[in-house]
């Protein structure tokens, strides 16, 4: 009995770790593309800048200035998705950490002078009552 709950412990503990390393080396790998991704973001609008300029005097066609907008887009669109799978890969390696992902049901999420602070500059309409405790409609099991 004994040896069978050490081999059952033994194991959960390496499942654990593994699904903290999977998560850290998801992450990782993710950030790295959206690194590499922003470099070609910013290289295809100097790219669309340039053609913008020749179009304009003159020295390329309205296609080649398309294919300029088409290739941006194309990054743009891919750095987004990439950033969405950061987000993902944040939220695996907060549960792989043992904290779980539940909502912060009746609990303050900022403190009552940071809640003063914004309300003052911005109007929170039907999001947040008074006590910064209500989550917008369609957040809760309720």
């Amino acid at each position: 009995m004994f040896e069978e709950s050490l081999v059952n412990y033994n194991k959960k503990v390496l499942s654990a770790v593994s699904e903290v390393s999977d998560a850290l080396h998801g992450y990782r790998l993710t950030k790295e593309q959206l690194d590499e991704n922003k470099k070609a973001v910013n290289a295809t609008v100097r790219a669309f800048n340039i053609s913008m300029t020749q179009y304009n005097d003159g020295l390329v066609s309205y296609q080649r200035l398309l294919s300029t907008v088409d290739s941006l887009t194309r990054n743009q669109d891919r750095y987004a998705q990439i950033k969405g799978a950061l987000a993902t890969n944040v939220i695996l390696l907060y549960k792989a950490l043992g904290r779980g992902w539940q909502m912060n049901k009746g609990k303050a999420y900022v403190s009552r002078e940071m809640a003063e602070k914004m309300k003052k500059r911005t109007d929170w309409g039907l999001f947040l009552d008074e006590n910064m405790t209500r989550l917008p409609k369609g957040f809760t099991d309720e």
